[in-house]
């Protein structure tokens, strides 16, 4: 009979078993997530939560029930409902469809704790049309001009605010509480979620950051209706800046 000492666990073990990580998907596309969770299912790092926000029960995760109701979307508001119900002291936002490297979660912790808590590093990746037999996104119809840094600055760089990309990064669950969340004004309208995101917490000294040898694959998916039409990119983000930014500096919104 194996003695009581060999049954312990080894430490290494007991600190990967606590929550580190809080996954974050948003999603209104029940079909994809099954790349999202054949994915997480084999990641090195044990000590994640995954929430998904969605209005159905994934049956997968964690859910945070939302109707997605509201203007355009609810994507801010659902990130938001996430963020209140997320344990770890790492946020990583990884959305639906996006097949990510068994080891993703690993390095992003690792960034984590080399790095400090203000800086914030975003993965890369294509879009592809079609899956293989592993569930792998295969044909690449889209190429992220991010990858464009790699021959000078090999694998990791650091990079404007605006190249974290909310598909698959991550940041200090503290960032997101100094600016105090997601701007749920911005559902009215759709798209600028991520930059709204960066620029107040670019302003208060947080960091960014491209990993390269971070890819992923995203499974290329159909945009809601009229989505160019009511990008908030074709005035409304700079009007809802002006109105935040009147005494000159991002203040901190109340959402969270």
């Amino acid at each position: 009979m194996p003695s009581a000492v060999a049954l312990m666990p080894k430490k290494k073990d007991l600190e990967m078993s606590k929550i580190k990580i809080s996954i974050l998907t948003p999603s209104i596309r029940l079909g994809l997530l099954h790349i999202n969770n054949q994915c997480l299912k084999k990641q090195v790092f044990k000590g994640f939560e995954w929430l998904i926000g969605s209005s159905f029960n994934p049956k997968m995760g964690t859910w945070v029930k939302d109707n997605f109701r509201g203007g355009y979307w609810s994507l801010n508001r659902i990130y938001n409902k996430m963020l209140k119900r997320a344990k770890g002291e790492l946020i990583v936002s990884y959305q639906d469809g996006i097949w990510i490297p068994n080891d993703a979660l690993e390095h992003f912790y690792d960034w984590y704790t080399t790095k400090g808590p203000k800086w914030c590093v975003t993965g890369v990746g294509d879009l592809y049309s079609a899956l293989d037999e592993r569930n792998k996104p295969i044909i690449s119809v889209w190429a992220d001009p991010r990858k464009s840094g790699r021959e000078k600055n090999g694998d990791a760089y650091e990079c404007y605010p605006v190249d974290w990309e909310a598909n698959f990064a991550a940041a200090p669950r503290k960032m997101f509480y100094d600016i105090g969340g997601f701007d749920e004004e911005l559902d009215k309208f759709a798209g600028m979620d991520n930059v709204s995101i960066v620029e107040r917490a670019d302003e208060l000294g947080y960091r960014f950051w491209i990993d390269q040898s971070l890819e992923c694959f995203g499974l290329k998916h159909n945009r809601r209706k009229n989505w160019n039409q009511q990008h908030a990119m074709n005035g409304p983000y700079e009007q809802r800046k002006k109105e935040l930014k009147m005494g000159g500096i991002w203040p901190t919104l109340n959402y969270l």
